[in-house]
């Protein structure tokens, strides 16, 4: 089996570059889609994402299987050290790769943090709807620690 070649590195990182681009698209995507609450869109732009993440993680394997290949640790350090001695353009490739990751990375951390919230919501608002202990409220309305939750009412003392 023969070493990978300089190029080869470059088509990856290239391929992986135009995916994460893709990637942070559909996250941005789904940003609006969550502050929309199109349930609809969401599905799709998920599906999508599911997608690219299974190409993304190809690509990373191709990577490792690029250094591997030549005998590099797959770390900062040494991937410091190995760009040193390669072009220049390798340098900036491989920076705007880790930039771009790097903002998947942000996005993907504040849609979840967004699910989340709307996850609990939604919680909320079934255990009103349900009356279920869990619940902030009462089946009418009313504050669950309020006295008229316990079934006493001024009204009726009067």
């Amino acid at each position: 089996m023969s070493l990978p070649e300089n190029q080869d590195f470059m088509r990856l990182v290239a391929a992986e570059i135009t995916a994460v681009k893709a990637f942070v698209a559909l996250l941005t995507e789904e940003t609006g889609v969550l502050r929309a609450n199109d349930i609809s869109a969401l599905e799709r732009v998920t599906a999508a994402k599911e997608k690219l993440a299974g190409e993304l993680e190809a690509l990373g394997k191709k990577r490792g299987y690029f250094f591997t290949a030549l005998g590099i640790l797959q770390n900062a350090a040494a991937m410091d050290s190995w760009l040193a001695t390669q072009p220049p353009g390798f340098a900036e490739a491989w920076r705007e790769l880790m930039r771009l990751a790097e903002t998947a990375k942000d996005l993907n951390l504040a849609n979840g943090q967004c699910i989340a919230l709307l996850s609990r919501d939604t919680r909320v608002r079934l255990a009103v709807i349900t009356g279920s202990e869990e619940s902030t409220y009462t089946p009418k309305g009313r504050a669950a620690s309020s006295p008229s939750s316990t079934g006493f009412r001024i009204r009726d003392n009067v």
